[in-house]
């Protein structure tokens, strides 16, 4: 059914955005790792470094370990994101599962019904029983058909809502990504410029 198909394809999109978050968590993890070897590198020339040069060289030494706290805090919100959306993946394959044991729930009913009907049909019954048997199954179907129609509603408005706020958090989340790994691989730019000789003046 199209609810079904409409569901099937919502879990790709979740499936998709999980493996995004993956491939952004390896991204931090490589940059984590940058900032690292760069703190040990400052470490090692202000140890080596005296006066005024192992001063600055300290004081950068201190900036940069800031920002590898951004880094690791930023890998945390990616790391958590990742959990939501592994908690949503699987509330959405529920929700295909329970779509589709209603819809079988639903056919088989259906069989049944039409299998009494028939029955009725074939029967020695009079007409006017045939009637009012069939005017209660009728009735009875197009509640079926109601009650399986607003809960399939109420599924997809559900799961919309869910999609629509998921993918809010998401668009959040990757602008400050991006805006923190923009100023974190400027500022490393800017360190590499002034560890290079001749360049202990630069300003920051």
């Amino acid at each position: 059914s199209s609810s079904s198909s409409s569901s099937s394809n919502r879990q790709a999109s979740f499936e998709a955005e999980n493996s995004e978050l993956k491939k952004e968590i390896e991204a931090l993890k490589g940059q984590l790792s940058k900032a690292q070897a760069e703190s040990r590198r400052k470490e090692a020339a202000a140890a080596s470094s005296g006066g005024g040069e192992a001063q600055s060289l300290r004081q950068e030494l201190l900036t940069l370990k800031g920002e590898m706290g951004m880094v690791r805090t930023q890998m945390e919100k990616t790391r958590q994101e990742q959990v939501a959306s592994d908690v949503r993946l699987r509330a959405e394959r529920e929700k295909v599962d329970d779509l589709n044991k209603v819809i079988e729930a639903k056919d088989e009913t259906i069989a049944r019904l039409r299998s009494d009907l028939r029955g009725v049909q074939g029967s020695s019954i009079s007409q006017p029983e045939a009637d009012t048997f069939e005017a209660v199954l009728a009735e009875e179907m197009q509640l079926m058909r109601e009650s399986f129609e607003q809960k399939i509603s109420s599924l997809k408005a559900q799961m919309e809502r869910e999609s629509v706020a998921f993918a809010k958090e998401r668009k959040e989340m990757k602008e400050h990504f991006e805006k923190e790994n923009k100023n974190l691989r400027r500022r490393l730019d800017v360190l590499q410029m002034q560890a290079k000789p001749g360049t202990d003046d630069v300003a920051s």
